[in-house]
């Protein structure tokens, strides 16, 4: 239609400068005009020619001639490049194009062949009518038909855009800032390109013609006008031709073909499988009517914009049926894919899990220092604490194991917070039980890896039986956790918490035979690397909970009264360091001959659980290597009911430090919980062997307790 129009113009304008040969009387004048018209009508022809050639060449991209040779060419012969399987078949006889894209290709492409609609109006192309082609589409494929005709809209815009911006050289405000990149390049730039470039890298050898200087000046400026929208367009098409390359790609399998898309996808951002997940789910939406999956999906795919998507979907297939996905965008898209196989109601469980998933990461995962408050209004603070805290550890150690089984009681509860009419109690139990759960999970990790040394070997291993359930023959020993049955159909029943703690206590009393007792020979007589503190520091304050001075022994714990001391809290779980009673660095007064059974010693205790206790990084700090007599004396001002800003020369005049207002302020707000510093402070005798090794058995048991309690 533009060539069209150019033509028309260019023809007018050559028909005046005929007219001016005609009247003119000058000799000179007339054979330069004479010149001027012969030059203009071969450009005008050259011209004419390439465009054509353009314009069909770029109609193969979409629509390939299938006829026969000597037969009448007929729109059915031309078969469009993009079709759906089983929704389009090409046949020269009996086409069937039922998809948008098929349909839409294949009636364009026959609108644009119309003689009669070339012809009609004036030389003009009648604009295709895309109201009256989506009214075509059946009813089922109506909502596509329109979603295909915004799209087709809005690329209209983008070619009116790029129109208004040659013909008003830019002087015309866009609607919006992002539309200036549908601009056509300024005519100076076209006419000399900058900085090196040259039109055969910018414009696939489409220089700027001789004749368009001249156009560019005559009077007419419908006619300039017309001039530079073709030559702009000329230059698009011969980008779009030479310069878009287009890889076709055939392979055997599917799965084959998203590995290839992934290597070969040039914006450097692959694709995740959940982005290639997305369609599966909104097309099956428009079939069911399943607002709900919609509104998961949307709340997924923002979730992602900063959280990984491979930490989303290993955890969510793990929960979903025990499966341990890796991190491969191929088995990853597989794995999704399995939503296709469902029946409608499972479809929309399967997105409603994954959406749980996502809620679960989002609540307690995605960022440590501030757990979003879900369920915390139901909570007592002890039970509110405690959760803090594991997810605090589970954090520190990066433990995303127990996400599989937690992610099951949290997508229960879940469910129970949007029933409008819970059963009586029931909301309150799936509280309680997801706090369990968590509790038995960071007490079964903590006793399992300090039994172990400190080592994981073993623990995914139990979190994968929990999941896919376990036997011994035909005896069930553990029943499923996950949501559906692992490598099989059909869904589990999540076991109540109770049956959780009794296999993860099983399998620890199988791991460590012989109950308490040997777990707390094995734990006090072990060394604990620098790679285990976290666990230590956890266990540590598990064994601080609710103790006391003993009054016999009056420089080791014991257990008190519940509610005693608080210890198991996110606060104290951040703020407290692991700090060496004996230093590992033997200096200034540990050099003394009485400490020679501690760093003599062939059974490393240093690193024994005796020599360990905690302190805020200040503390730490300052305790440092300092001779036993200096810690004791700031042991015991911590630990005494005397305030601390009551004792800041005592502090100076024994450490040699001078404590600062917030220093004060932080030692105050810790003092009270400090009180595991009491029993050191108490302790007459040097620091020796004996007292280690009591010590590491006490703390042991205590920790032990506490711990054990969480998985009975």
């Amino acid at each position: 239609m533009v060539q069209k129009e150019f033509e028309s113009v260019a023809k007018a304008y050559i028909q005046k400068l005929k007219e001016s040969l005609d009247i003119s009387s000058d000799p000179s004048e007339k054979v330069e005009l004479e010149e001027k018209i012969q030059k203009f009508e071969a450009d005008l022809a050259a011209e004419d020619d390439f465009l054509y050639t353009h314009a069909h060449d770029i109609r193969k991209c979409f629509v390939a001639y299938k006829g026969r040779s000597g037969m009448e060419k007929i729109d059915n012969s031309y078969l469009p490049k993009m079709i759906r399987s089983l929704d389009d078949v090409w046949d020269r006889i009996h086409p069937k194009y039922t998809s948008p894209i098929a349909s839409y290709i294949f009636h364009k492409s026959a609108h644009s062949r119309s003689y009669e609609n070339l012809c009609s109006n004036g030389n003009k192309l009648e604009k295709f009518d895309l109201t009256k082609w989506s009214k075509t589409a059946d009813e089922d494929q109506r909502p596509f038909y329109d979603s295909m005709v915004e799209a087709v809209k809005q690329i209209d815009r983008a070619i009116g855009i790029f129109k208004e911006s040659v013909v008003e050289e830019n002087e015309k405000n866009l609607e919006k800032e992002e539309d200036s990149v549908f601009r056509a390049p300024s005519v100076d730039y076209i006419r000399t390109p900058k900085d090196g470039d040259t039109y055969d890298v910018l414009f696939a050898r489409s220089k700027f013609p001789d004749f368009g200087e001249g156009i560019l000046q005559v009077d007419d400026d419908r006619v300039k006008k017309q001039f530079l929208l073709v030559f702009q367009l000329r230059l698009l098409a011969a980008y779009l031709l030479h310069k878009v390359g287009m890889t076709h790609v055939n392979t055997e399998r599917d799965n084959m073909a998203f590995d290839i898309f992934e290597a070969l996808n040039t914006t450097g951002t692959p694709l995740t499988a959940f982005e290639t997940f997305k369609p599966h789910v909104y097309e099956k939406i428009t079939d069911l009517g399943a607002k709900r999956s919609f509104k998961y999906m949307e709340d997924i795919t923002k979730f992602l914009e900063n959280y990984s998507t491979d930490d989303l979907l290993l955890d969510f297939a793990f929960a979903d049926s025990g499966c341990e996905l890796p991190k491969r965008l191929n088995r990853q898209r597989l794995y999704l894919n399995e939503y296709d196989n469902l029946d409608n109601d499972d479809k929309e469980k399967f997105v409603e899990s994954l959406f749980h998933t996502k809620e679960f990461l989002k609540a307690f995962w995605s960022n440590k220092f501030n757990i979003e408050k879900c369920m915390y209004d139901t909570l007592q603070p002890k039970d509110l604490n405690a959760l803090k805290a594991c997810f605090t550890y589970f954090w520190m150690l990066n433990h995303t194991r127990a996400h599989g089984p937690l992610i099951r009681f949290y997508s229960s509860w879940y469910v129970q917070q949007e029933t409008q009419k819970p059963e009586p109690g029931s909301f309150f139990k799936a509280t309680q039980d997801f706090v369990e759960a968590t509790k038995a999970c960071a007490a079964f990790t903590t006793l399992w890896r300090l039994g172990c040394g400190g080592s994981t070997s073993g623990v995914d291993d139990e979190y994968a039986k929990i999941m896919r359930g376990t036997k011994d023959g035909d005896r069930v020993i553990c029943r499923p956790f996950s949501r559906r049955v692992y490598k099989g159909t059909g869904l589990n029943i999540l076991p109540p918490v109770s049956e959780l703690k009794k296999y993860l206590k099983d399998a620890l009393e199988s791991k460590i035979p012989g109950g308490k007792e040997a777990w707390v020979k094995k734990v006090a007589n072990q060394n604990f690397s620098k790679s285990t503190f976290k666990l230590v520091r956890f266990f540590l304050l598990a064994a601080f909970q609710d103790a006391v001075m003993d009054q016999v022994e009056k420089d080791i714990l014991i257990r008190g009264k519940a509610g005693t001391a608080e210890t198991i809290t996110q606060e104290l779980l951040n703020e407290m360091t692991l700090e060496h009673i004996a230093p590992s660095t033997r200096d200034n007064g540990w050099k003394d001959k009485k400490y020679d059974d501690i760093y003599n010693s062939t059974e490393d205790l240093l690193n024994h659980l005796g020599n360990y206790t905690l302190l805020p990084q200040l503390e730490n700090s300052t305790a440092s290597n300092r001779d036993w007599e200096v810690k004791k004396t700031l042991y015991e001002m911590i630990a005494s009911d005397n305030p601390i800003n009551n004792q800041v020369e005592n502090w100076k005049s024994a450490s040699g430090v001078e404590l600062n207002a917030s220093d004060i302020e932080k030692l105050s707000r810790f003092q009270r919980q400090l009180s595991w510093l009491g029993p050191l402070a108490k302790t007459e005798e040097p620091w020796g062997s004996d007292t280690i090794r009591r010590r590491s058995v006490r703390i042991a048991e205590l920790g032990y307790d506490t711990l054990i309690e969480w998985l009975s």
